[in-house]
């Protein structure tokens, strides 16, 4: 919670600072979301080197860069997405902007439950052939470590009450960590993919008022009217 607190009571300053400095003409936009991407990019190339070791206090630096690179995408995307729309196309606007945001809410989920469910058997698959290929060494008999014995004794009954179920417990804890590892390795392709995308646009969006400024600087010429045939 505190985690998800730091991401959402920053956007209370973020966006209004993103939409202040968007204000001037010098900033493209599109430096903007690069930045905002990098950002991103940066906190799940960070995240990705999670272990089972880590608490609370290690997220919250990367989870700082992934606020600020959601403001700074967010923000320039809006202003390049309505600067186009015109004034008869005004009621559909809300739904341009809307209907992405809601599609790719669903298809968010969908991609994160399919790397859970991907990533996840493969992981638990490798780590449960690779004991029992090593059985004796990791599960039965005397073990490598005095402090973390194997969980069974060299006849194959429990060492304790609970020492299957802890086991158990400790792999499941591992497939946990590579899987969410994967998931940023992921979404870091994925940022890395609208990195290229967003170097690839052609023109650059100003701000409403500078646009509408740059318009009526525009020369107007003269229109001439038809002679009518005498």
């Amino acid at each position: 919670y505190w985690i998800t607190a730091e991401v959402a009571a920053s956007q209370l300053l973020l966006l209004p600072l993103m939409a202040w400095l968007l204000d001037f003409e010098w900033l493209d936009p599109r430096a903007l979301s690069f930045i905002g991407m990098a950002c991103l990019l940066a906190a799940c190339i960070g995240d990705s080197f999670l272990t089972s070791e880590w608490q609370r206090s290690e997220f919250y630096l990367w989870q700082g860069f992934a606020s600020v690179g959601q403001a700074m995408i967010v923000m320039p995307l809006l202003m390049m997405a309505t600067n186009v729309v015109r004034i008869e196309e005004a009621p559909f606007a809300s739904a341009m902007v809307n209907m992405p945001r809601a599609v790719s809410t669903a298809a968010s989920a969908w991609l994160l439950d399919l790397i859970a469910r991907w990533r996840g058997d493969l992981h638990s698959d490798r780590l449960t052939d690779q004991i029992g290929q090593d059985r004796f060494r990791t599960i039965q008999g005397h073990g490598v470590l005095r402090t973390d014995p194997p969980p069974l004794l060299g006849n194959g009954t429990p060492r304790t009450p609970h020492a299957l179920s802890d086991f158990y417990g400790a792999v499941e804890a591992q497939v946990r960590v590579l899987t969410i590892s994967d998931m940023f390795v992921v979404l870091a392709a994925i940022c890395e993919g609208l990195i290229v995308v967003l170097m690839m646009l052609p023109e650059r969006a100003y701000p409403p008022r500078i646009a509408l400024a740059k318009q009526e600087r525009l020369p107007r010429w003269p229109t001439t009217k038809a002679r009518r045939p005498t």
